[in-house]
């Protein structure tokens, strides 16, 4: 399975989303597209799971683009 490490700055962080980018994209790609959209009652399907982390890691991401004083502003 993938290990990050602890990333704790800002340019940690980009580099851990920019390098392991492609193991994440060699792991789901590796996956037969059977298997891939198959769920099995109450547990997600890897095409879920791939989903629910490009939901998540896209604002994560983007937040990380704005200025600090940005992220404070509502």
């Amino acid at each position: 399975m993938l290990q990050l490490g602890a990333p704790f700055s800002l340019d940690e962080i980009r580099d851990s989303f920019a390098q392991e980018h492609p193991a994440v994209h060699a792991f789901f790609a590796a996956i037969p597209p059977e298997q891939f959209f198959a769920a099995p009652p109450e547990i997600w399907s890897p095409a879920d799971n791939l989903a629910h982390l490009i939901k998540s890691c896209q604002p994560v991401l983007l937040g990380l683009k704005l200025p600090r004083l940005a992220l404070r502003m509502r």
